[in-house]
């Protein structure tokens, strides 16, 4: 069984990090303010001082924005990020003579940092009962997988379905590799004729994962594991990139 997936990520950085990180930036500033040495009128050094202060205090608060940005860079890594939700999906031909492909998709999801564990078990469990011969993932090789490796590793959890790391594995086609980089966004647009979910970017699933806008969030995942499918079958048409079978 060949199987589509994709991952949502979320927030998972403590307090306690992203006051760390804040504190870091404060330290490359100065602590106080001295006026220009070449100054010797009075108001002159005054007007000098002032500005310094003025400059500082901007600086100290354009440190609050670089805070946001490293926040927001959070989800982007499994050290301060976690998986909020894992989208599957598998190829369904219809008994009709027409044979019409579709894309099946399911997603789990992890509401809360505990489920984060229990969610990783029941994809792996998915994929050995669906026996899995291939997964097909958008940048999985640089994102998806090693991502699903380091959270599973961190809950311990064992998963019933190994997760195709080695890069020449024929057990996982990444389609952004295969299609030399870019976006699934513009990849589907160009091939497909159609896009993500009204345009939505994935920039906003862990605003939608904090906010409890479950629902939308798995509208989303699906839409992009069953684009992932899609581009599949249209690869597959042109490029020899099917699974290796056992008894071949």
């Amino acid at each position: 069984m060949i199987v589509c997936l994709d991952i949502e990520t979320g927030y998972d950085y403590s307090p306690e990090q992203r006051e760390h990180h804040r504190q870091k930036l404060l330290a490359k500033l100065p602590t106080e303010v001295k006026a220009d040495s070449r100054l010797t009128d009075p108001k002159k050094i005054e007007a000098n001082l002032a500005k310094k202060r003025a400059d500082l205090e901007k600086k100290k608060k354009e440190v609050d924005d670089q805070v946001q940005e490293w926040v927001d860079k959070t989800p982007l890594s499994p050290l301060t990020g976690r998986i909020v939700a894992v989208a599957v999906a598998t190829k369904i031909v219809s008994d009709d003579s027409c044979n019409e492909i579709t894309w099946k998709p399911e997603v789990f999801t992890a509401k809360t940092p505990d489920e984060e564990g229990p969610m990783l078990e029941a994809v792996g469990k998915f994929l050995r009962e669906q026996r899995c011969s291939q997964l097909v993932t958008f940048n999985g090789k640089q994102f998806d997988l090693p991502y699903m490796m380091a959270r599973a590793m961190k809950h311990q959890v064992e998963m019933e379905w190994k997760l195709p790391v080695k890069r020449w594995d024929r057990r996982h086609i990444d389609l952004r590799d295969t299609l030399t980089k870019g976006k699934l966004e513009a990849w589907s647009r160009q091939i497909l004729g159609c896009g993500k979910l009204n345009g939505i970017d994935g920039s906003e699933v862990p605003k939608m994962a904090a906010k409890g806008e479950w629902d939308r969030l798995e509208k989303y995942a699906k839409q992009d594991v069953i684009l992932n499918g899609q581009l599949y079958d249209r690869l597959l048409a042109v490029a020899d990139v099917a699974p290796v079978r056992k008894d071949s």
